[in-house]
Parts: C-alpha cells; structure tokens; sequence
C-alpha cells in the first residue's frame, strides 16, 4: 500500500519510565534497554539511587539536578509491580512505515519522540512540550506550506497526562487536531498509593526513596474516592494522616488534576474550543484483574481489587494497572469515543488491533473531506475475553505459575499459553489447558532460566470470540 502523506505533525510520549534519563556529566542513570530489566537495575546497585529528586516543597519544583531525557526507552522498561511497558517500537514503526513524513538534512521532521523526566511533575514536562510543539509545528508549517497543519498527540499511559496539561491549562489545543491514548489514567491509578505508603523493595532493589521523591508518582495516584477509612471511602488527600503519604504533597498532586478539569470546563465555554478543539480519542485495557481502591488495615494500605463505593459495577476491571473507571476524562464520558481492546496495560500500545484502530484514525485525520463511513454490524452479545494475572518478577529457583479465566463465556474453553523468551537464546514454550467460566485457572509453567519473556494467552482456535492477551515478566538469577 502506497504510503498516505502524513500532513499534520505526529508526537509520540511515553509513560512514566519510558524516557532514557542521563546525569550531568554524560552517564545513563536510566536506559534498561537492550537486556532484562531486572538484570540491568540489579547491576546498577547504588547507581539507581541517584534517580531520588533533591529535597523542594510541595508545589515547587525541585532544584534542577543536571539530568536530562535524551530518548524514549524502546523495548521493555519499567519498575516491576508499579509499571511495566513492553516498549514503543511498535507505534513508531508503524508511523514509518504506513505514513509518508518528513525529516532529514534541512527539512524538519513531522514524527518526534518526546521523551521527558519523569521523576518531575507532569506540569514541568506539559510546559516543555508546549515549547517543543510551537517550534516544530511553525518549523513544519513553514516548510511545508500546510498552514492547517496541526499537532497529533500519541500518548501511553502518564504521557496522556501531560498531554491534557498541555491541552487544557496551557491552551495547546488550539494547535491540536487529536490525542489519542493508550492507558492514560485521567483520575489516576491504586498502584502507586500502595507503593508510596508501604515502600518499593522486590528481591535486591530498592527504589522507596526515589519513588517517595517524585511529584510524578504523587500525580498518579487516583483522586477520586479511593481510600477506604472506616466505612467512609475518601480522597488520599482528604483522607487525614495515611502511612509515609505526604499531605501536602497529595494535596498538590489532587490540585494538577483540579487545575485541568477547571480549566477544561472553561475552555468548552469556548464555541472555537467545541467546534475546532482537539479531539481526544481513549483506547483503553479492559477485563483484566486490576487494583481498585485501597482500605487503610492496622495503620497499612492495603490495595484491593473492590471497587470504591459508587462506581457503576459495568466499569469493573481495567488493564491490569489503570482502573476502568480512570481511562477516559468524565467530560467525553456520555460521548462514547473510546475504544476498548482485551489488553494489558504493558501491552497496550503493542496490540495488533489497537495499531490497526490507530492507523486508520490516523488516515482518516489526513483525509481532504470527511466522509460517512461504514460500521460492521456487531453482535449484541458481549464478546468473551482472558482475564490473565502474573507477577512481574521471579527468581531461577522458583516455579512460574499464571492465572487465566474465561470472562462473560457461557461455559468453559481451552486457552493455549504461548512462552517466548526475549532475552538469550531463543526458547518458546507452549501449553494448553482448560479454563472454566469466570474462575481463574492455576497454570505450572515450571523453573526457567534467567531473563526475561513475553507470554500470550489466547482461545484455541474456533473455540471462542477471544482476543489474545500479552504480558512480560522477567526472571532473575539467584546469587
């Protein structure tokens, strides 16, 4: 298929992790790329401590200390148990490949990678991109002659974050013909409440104080009624004293989300806003076991997977990291844009139907005129899906086990699990078993070696309407 010309300038941001981090005097200090994960963070030892912000006040931001984003992190990065993405590749070359774009010797380029320092308040990184996106977009406009050209936001997870910053509070989307997002958690996420409060410390590594330093993780967390105090459910910030959560600071993480919803609420005021303003397109994971809120238990948070009192029991589950109930702003929530994919959250962007959705919405922004387009007729009946659970991190000397169940189907089914190793010599596994109905099914996978692997559960063929579900995990050499 000849290549469509890509007319409009196309950003890619990563989530939180996604951005290879480098200090002052040159060294990488966060680049776990080209080799396991875990590997890679335990050979840093004490090095990975220099991650940890310097001391600043809650709303202010921190003293700048010298490091700098230099590239997104394109294969698997992450910090097991909070996030965990299996890289951008994908998206990238799916830009490449289907699209005609510009770039090279004096003539700027339409497709950038933004990457950013995600240790620092989102309202930092919305500020840079502003300032990236203005220049690009006059530098492209201008060589282009396409004085309509605007900008395409593609946004994982804590990226689309920074987008709607940008959006709402600093105007951006006067400039912006889309974002389109994959994960975003818009009211935030339970994970990084838990790990803020209890501490971050899996086998040799630990990351607390690193992760306690960062406003970003702070902006994370949900801000909605997440926290469950006696038979009250409460905001974290309005929740009185929770264990190693700083107040102000949670105070100040709820105020970034109530500054974009102010302003968004302005800003449709606007008839210029409504009827030329971005549009924001949601992808978001669906049906798979996802933390929901958290119960304050003998003076600890506890992460649980009930939902919070008043949430609708149809937004029940999420993408394994991101609620359900988080993965879209409330203001489209009665328009229907989104589009839902039986997905992790780590996977997510890499989704074959996710990156066919993509491109042709992409082809579609690009088109002259818009025109009706068809629908394919869709079964009233809710599709069956794989609801898949496993731990991001295991040791040589222990066997790997995953839990698999078979969601919204009438009886039970056969799911073939597929283990491919990503790191070393090439090794595939693959086992067959029976899932019953809406009851997770224990599977041995047995001892494997150091490294890391991705895993792919999906239906046996003609069996049901399921789409296959993804995952990496790694496992680490025991010393």
């Amino acid at each position: 298929m000849t290549k469509q010309k890509m007319r409009d300038l196309v950003v890619l941001l990563p989530g939180i992790t996604g951005s290879v981090l480098q200090s002052a005097d040159g060294e990488d200090i966060w680049a776990p790329s080209g080799g396991a994960l875990w590997n890679w963070l335990s050979s840093c030892g004490d090095s990975v401590q220099n991650l940890e912000l310097p001391a600043h006040l809650p709303g202010a931001a921190p003293p700048d200390d010298g490091v700098r984003a230099r590239a997104l992190v394109p294969d698997f990065h992450g910090v097991f148990g909070l996030w965990k993405i299996d890289g951008y590749r994908a998206i990238a070359k799916l830009i490449h490949d289907k699209f005609d774009i510009g770039g090279g010797g004096d003539v700027p380029t339409n497709f950038v990678e933004f990457p950013y320092d995600w240790r620092r308040s989102n309202r930092e990184a919305a500020a840079k991109l502003k300032s990236m996106v203005d220049t690009q977009l006059n530098a492209w406009r201008a060589w282009s002659h396409w004085k309509d050209a605007k900008v395409i936001l593609l946004a994982h997870s804590m990226g689309g974050l920074i987008s709607r910053y940008y959006l709402e509070v600093l105007e951006g989307w006067r400039d912006c013909r889309a974002l389109v997002t994959f994960g975003t958690p818009y009211w935030g996420s339970v994970d990084p409440i838990s790990y803020v409060a209890n501490g971050y410390k899996e086998k040799f590594v630990d990351l607390t104080n690193v992760l306690r330093s960062c406003p970003s993780i702070y902006e994370l967390m949900a801000c909605y009624d997440v926290v469950k105090v006696g038979p009250d459910w409460k905001k974290v910030a309005e929740a009185g004293p929770l264990p190693h959560v700083d107040a102000a600071r949670a105070a100040d993480a709820l105020k970034f989300h109530d500054e974009i919803a102010v302003a968004a609420e302005m800003n449709r005021n606007d008839p210029a806003y409504l009827t030329q303003g971005c549009k924001i397109i949601p992808m978001i994971g669906v049906r798979q076991p996802t933390q929901q809120s958290v119960v304050l238990n003998l003076g600890r948070l506890v992460a649980q997977e009930t939902r919070p009192k008043g949430i609708d029991d149809t937004l029940e589950g999420g993408d394994g990291r991101v609620p359900r109930v988080s993965a879209a702003p409330i203001e489209i929530f009665e328009e229907y844009r989104e589009s839902f994919f039986v997905e992790r959250h780590g996977s997510l962007q890499n989704n074959a139907q996710l990156l066919d959705d993509l491109c042709e919405r992409l082809r579609q922004m690009q088109a002259h005129k818009p025109v009706r387009g068809t629908f394919e007729e869709r079964s009233k009946q809710k599709p069956a899906a794989i609801g898949l659970r496993l731990d991001d991190l295991y040791v040589n000397d222990e066997p790997v086990r995953i839990e698999a169940a078979l969601i919204d189907r009438a009886g039970g089914g056969d799911i073939i699990a597929t283990i491919d190793r990503l790191t070393g010599e090439a090794w595939s596994k693959t086992i067959e078993f029976a899932a019953k109905k809406e009851e997770a099914s224990t599977v041995p996978i047995g001892a494997l070696e150091p490294g890391r692997y991705r895993i792919t559960a999906q239906a046996k063929e003609g069996y049901l309407v399921a789409t296959p579900v993804r995952d990496v995990f790694e496992v680490a050499g025991k010393d």
